[in-house]
């Protein structure tokens, strides 16, 4: 037992440390006095053994950990089970669970599984949201580690939304910083030299993502016409064109195929089956690009030469197969099926 009392001790001062929280927060949480508190971290006792799983659930740990017992070890498991979660968004949601059963505490598993809750679309739609908002709130509730609770606010933003609670979405995003006020930010003005680079090319791939998500999400406003629509995503190109020039990364590759598509539909929308064509041509050109991309290598463009394939597998590349199965499904396309320009461009994805 003596064993068990100095971890006990130890893991808490480290908790507490590592989440800036006070011994008088961590009192008022689970009901004791911060002298206790201070008695467990000094070594001069331990909690009650009922104690332990608040403390647990306080700090999002398994009891292993509050022990100081093979903490290391449960890090290492959980970052595992999140890595080697493969399918759609349910595959990995039910993958979540498997872990939360081996360690119910945790956070990390907790926010993953509430994160892809949101995008299981075919079944239980709306028990998947509610059960997704419950888990973010009991992050936000409980979890102190602010990387975790950053994405949650974000996360739950588009599960209140989606589950028709927009004045509660429109308040928690209000909540969130402005693009002015980011870690990218604040940090480029602090580092220097390699540290400085590396946050401002992740920094630069952020906001083009951004640029394009913000785009597809005006694509849907009546304020503009088809047209500038189509405007719009020739910008967005050009943007990517700027910063992938060597066409060396897929998330460069996969958005701007992503936005040849859009432009495809919409040029459809205008009656034109023509641009359509041809948009439909030059996002097979990409989706071909993707596939064929070496994750060996290094991006040589300029912007972006300092982010690693790191993540990525090839297992990933599959960009001809997604858009050859969007061409062969949606009806949208059944106007042109029957040209030689579709059937040449299906033929390309599926050779």
């Amino acid at each position: 037992m003596q064993h068990m009392e100095l971890n006990i001790g130890t893991s808490i001062r480290r908790l507490r440390r590592e989440r800036d929280v006070t011994q008088e927060e961590l009192a008022n949480a689970i009901g004791v006095t911060a002298q206790a508190v201070s008695k467990w971290e000094r070594e001069e006792g331990y909690p009650d053994i009922t104690i332990l799983p608040e403390i647990a659930r306080f700090f999002g740990v398994s009891l292993d950990t509050v022990c100081g017992m093979d903490e290391e070890r449960e890090k290492a498991e959980i970052e595992k089970i999140i890595r080697e979660a493969k399918g759609d968004c349910g595959e990995v949601a039910e993958a979540m669970r498997r872990g939360l059963e081996r360690f119910p505490q945790s956070f990390e598993l907790k926010a993953e599984l509430a994160y892809h809750l949101i995008g299981c679309t075919a079944e239980n739609y709306r028990k998947n949201l509610e059960e997704s908002i419950r888990l973010h709130e009991e992050i936000l509730e409980r979890c102190t580690d602010q990387a975790i609770r950053s994405s949650a606010i974000a996360n739950i933003c588009t599960a209140y939304e989606r589950a028709g609670y927009h004045d509660k979405a429109v308040e928690t995003a209000k909540s969130l910083p402005n693009l002015y006020k980011t870690a990218e930010i604040e940090l480029c003005g602090i580092l220097s030299g390699n540290e400085r680079v590396d946050t401002v090319q992740d920094g630069i791939q952020r906001w083009v993502w951004c640029l394009y998500y913000w785009i597809w999400k005006l694509r849907g406003d009546d304020h503009y016409s088809t047209e500038e629509k189509i405007a719009l995503y020739r910008k967005v190109i050009d943007v990517y064109e700027i910063i992938y020039e060597k066409h060396d990364h897929l998330f460069g590759l996969r958005r701007t195929l992503c936005a040849y598509q859009d432009m495809a539909e919409l040029w459809l929308d205008a009656g034109n089956p023509a641009e359509c064509l041809a948009a439909l041509d030059r996002a097979a050109d990409y989706a071909v690009l993707h596939d064929a991309l070496d994750l060996s290598g290094r991006p040589m463009s300029l912007l972006i030469n300092r982010i690693t394939y790191d993540g990525w597998t090839p297992d990933q590349q599959k960009a001809r197969e997604n858009l050859a199965y969007d061409l062969r499904q949606e009806a949208r396309y059944d106007e042109i099926r029957d040209t030689d320009g579709f059937r040449a461009i299906l033929a390309r994805l599926t050779e």
